[in-house]
């Protein structure tokens, strides 16, 4: 692992503050890495500690440090499913304060803002366009974060990200699919149904030459299916009044 104590200190359950200051006062390193590139920046973004990322950043941590992923603080402090947006935003908050800059991609091509789409991280989300995050910026895939919020199901971001970045709404990822493919292969209902109210095309077609529709309608055979009946309906109903207006 090769951590120091200062990288540790981030797996108490308490008294981060305290200790942290005590090691820093006297000569840690604050940069230190361990094998996997992580500094205690790193250590106390992913694990969701607040008040020592804040301590770490006042005595000067390196807010942009990259791990053997490429990922920055900021990256790890998004990753994490679950956990509180407002934490997590209040991290960002620091971050930023200590100059990270939210633009760097990782190894598996993400953003900061990729991660808070795929996680539902609604006021991270808006923190980062706020800041000037690139809201058009796409994965090493191709997809935008609308793709992103509509594969995790997360409502709240794809209306907020349309109403940033309209554009995206039938922009194609590296495979062909739009927004509404994710929603519609993922079966997520109301993230389709946002999408067609602000007027998603739904005879678009993917690299497989499948529309949305056609997408929805595949059904797994394992217990991992995502096939939703219900939205495969809507589908079908939105492509049939297409076509109703087109003749």
């Amino acid at each position: 692992m090769g951590a120091a104590p200062l990288h540790y200190v981030c797996l108490r359950k308490s008294n981060w503050r305290g200790i942290a200051n005590l090691l820093l006062e006297n000569g840690a390193d604050i940069d230190c890495q361990t094998f996997g590139g992580k500094s205690a920046l790193h250590f106390a973004a992913e694990h969701q500690l607040p008040e020592l990322v804040e301590v770490l950043c006042l005595f000067g941590a390196d807010a942009n440090l990259l791990d053997a992923k490429a990922n920055t603080a900021m990256h790890l402090a998004l990753a994490k499913v679950g956990g509180r947006d407002t934490v997590k935003k209040q991290i960002l908050e620091q971050l930023v304060s200590a100059s990270a800059c939210f633009q760097v991609h990782n190894l598996s091509g993400l953003a900061p803002l990729h991660l808070a789409c795929s996680t539902g991280a609604i006021r991270c989300v808006q923190f980062l366009i706020e800041s000037g995050s690139d809201i058009l910026a796409t994965t090493a895939a191709g997809e935008s974060g609308l793709h992103l919020a509509c594969a995790s199901g997360f409502a709240e971001v794809v209306q907020l990200f349309i109403h940033h970045a309209f554009r995206l709404i039938d922009v194609q990822d590296a495979s062909g699919n739009t927004p509404l493919h994710v929603a519609a292969a993922e079966g997520h209902l109301e993230c389709a149904l946002i999408l067609l109210r602000n007027g998603a095309e739904v005879d678009l077609k993917n690299n497989q030459s499948l529309t949305a529709y056609e997408v929805s309608t595949a059904k797994g055979q394992d217990l991992a299916s995502r096939h939703n009946p219900e939205l495969m309906q809507v589908l079908r109903e939105a492509q049939k009044e297409k076509g109703c207006r087109q003749s």
